[in-house]
């Protein structure tokens, strides 16, 4: 049951991406070249800008430390599991 739960809320995630890629695309009135700027200086709050948008994906990816810990103790929970 957990393994379909995860599999509909991903769909609906990738949904709503191409939703939101699709409507940009259809409704957008400018092209890229000419919304983005010529030249962008990195400056200090360029640097601090991406830093800051670097810290919900660092935290996203934060998981992997927890998982890597619980690793470690799988084999000790193995064998003192009782099985049926």
């Amino acid at each position: 049951m957990g393994g379909a739960i995860q599999v509909v809320l991903t769909s609906l995630k990738m949904g709503t991406i191409a939703v939101i890629v699709i409507a940009g695309v259809a409704f957008g009135k400018q092209r890229g070249i000419e919304a983005a700027p010529q030249v962008t200086h990195l400056g200090v709050g360029t640097i601090g800008g991406l830093l800051t948008a670097l810290v919900p994906a660092m935290w996203a990816y934060n998981g992997f430390t927890t998982s890597a810990t619980l690793v470690k103790k799988l084999p000790t929970l193995r064998r003192t599991s009782h099985e049926p």
